[in-house]
């Protein structure tokens, strides 16, 4: 569901076209949208906006209205990588979001901190959310 296709501009050049699509099957007017994503806090590679979380990606930003989030929680999952001196154990963090019942995002974190301030930010200021990963939450966000 693609609402809105726009130009930005900075210092008087053209960038690249992108468009809101909604992670839901519910879109959002797409003035409003543009005006909440110019005014969002960027933390990591995402943005909270006053009414959205948004992700970024190249063409396209997906979004999701912050009531429509039922259940969000941290998930790490361990790496091998490659080194000049070997190969090492790296955690990449997931901020897992959940609505209507089901994962609508995976979003990575390279530093735990980061995903931790977005996992406390919607706890903060989104009481409706569940926040956690216990069968309890699970339960209730999965019916």
């Amino acid at each position: 569901m693609i609402e809105n296709i726009h130009k930005t501009c900075m210092g008087g050049m053209e960038m690249a076209r992108f468009s809101f699509q909604s992670m839901t099957e519910i879109s959002m007017d797409p003035v409003l949208l543009e005006r909440d994503w110019k005014e969002a806090h960027p933390v990591d590679t995402i943005r909270l906006g006053q009414r959205c979380l948004y992700c970024p990606g190249m063409l396209k930003v997906r979004y999701v209205p912050y009531y429509q989030i039922q259940w969000a929680f941290l998930r790490a999952q361990e790496t091998r990588m490659s080194m000049c001196c070997g190969r090492v154990l790296v955690d990449i963090w997931y901020l897992l979001l959940y609505a209507d019942g089901k994962e609508i995002a995976k979003i990575e974190f390279q530093k735990k901190e980061l995903a931790k301030e977005v996992l406390d930010y919607l706890e903060k200021n989104h009481k409706h959310i569940l926040i956690g990963y216990s069968e309890v939450n699970k339960r209730q966000a999965l019916g």
